[in-house]
């Protein structure tokens, strides 16, 4: 006869073999088996957390590191994972408490720190949000959040000089981080510097060409430039890495009929459709 606490074991290990192939809701299933057997496996009560935010189930989430906090009150990811809940929904104080607890554990907890530099951008605090991102970044290893949060306080802050400055930073220590290339690309974009805008996205497709997105943007830049053959190739360009992606027809239809050029859309929506 199978002991409660083989079955729990059994049922957990079940749910991180699902979880590992992303099969979040039989994963859910069998963390919920486990705890039904055990209401105190933290570590169920962690995955189930993790799992229900895989299904974008948010309450659920929620509700489960409530749980973990409950049995492990000092327990640093439900922490940090209760901050960014309550600073989603404007719970400032209760996201702060949540993140200097983590933080007089371990001062120099980066993931504490970004949430704790979002607070104070949040309340509008530039200078402390700039301080905090500052700090992150002379901890290693190095975190490009850091370095993103650091541009967005120095763009609002009117330096835009210095917060290139710092994504060009950020780029050489990883040279394809499309949030960087984006960050800059609409850095250069708002100051109409669009040879610089158009040298990053394009730099950005290089290191991720099967990206149809890019593709997509790089085309939509073009046609607000009005270099309408530009535009076409880049349009045409998203089709072709992804040719199943009934969207990118659709938005190439609606170029087509902008530009006046109607059977050319019919034909565009036709394929559309036709997928």
């Amino acid at each position: 006869c199978t002991s409660d606490e083989e079955k729990k074991r059994i049922h957990f290990e079940k749910g991180n073999a699902y979880f590992e192939k992303s099969e979040f809701k039989s994963a859910r299933l069998e963390f919920k088996n486990a705890l039904q057997l055990d209401p105190q496996f933290l570590a169920a009560h962690l995955k189930l957390a993790e799992t229900n935010l895989k299904l974008g189930n948010a309450q659920e989430s929620y509700n489960a590191y409530l749980n973990v906090v409950k049995l492990d009150p000092e327990n640093t990811d439900a922490l940090l994972k209760l901050a960014m809940f309550f600073m989603l929904g404007d719970k400032i104080e209760d996201a702060r408490q949540r993140v200097e607890t983590v933080l007089s554990k371990d001062p120099q907890n980066t993931e504490a720190l970004i949430i704790l530099g979002g607070l104070a951008i949040k309340e509008n605090n530039q200078p402390e949000a700039e301080s905090i991102f500052r700090e992150v970044i002379e901890i290693k290893p190095p975190e490009l959040r850091a370095y993103l949060g650091l541009s967005g306080v120095l763009v609002q802050q009117g330096k835009t000089s210095e917060a290139e400055e710092i994504l060009q930073q950020a780029l050489e220590i990883d040279s394809t981080a499309v949030q960087l290339r984006m960050t800059l690309f609409r850095l250069y974009a708002d100051q109409k510097k669009f040879d610089r805008a158009q040298k990053e996205l394009e730099a950005t497709i290089h290191a991720h060409p099967e990206n149809p997105e890019l593709h997509l943007l790089l085309a939509n830049f073009f046609f607000g430039l009005q270099k309408l053959e530009a535009a076409e190739v880049a349009y045409r360009r998203a089709i072709e890495v992804d040719p199943q992606n009934s969207q990118s027809y659709m938005i190439v239809a609606a170029f087509y009929e902008t530009t006046g050029r109607k059977d050319d859309a019919l034909a565009m929506y036709q394929e559309a459709l036709a997928l």
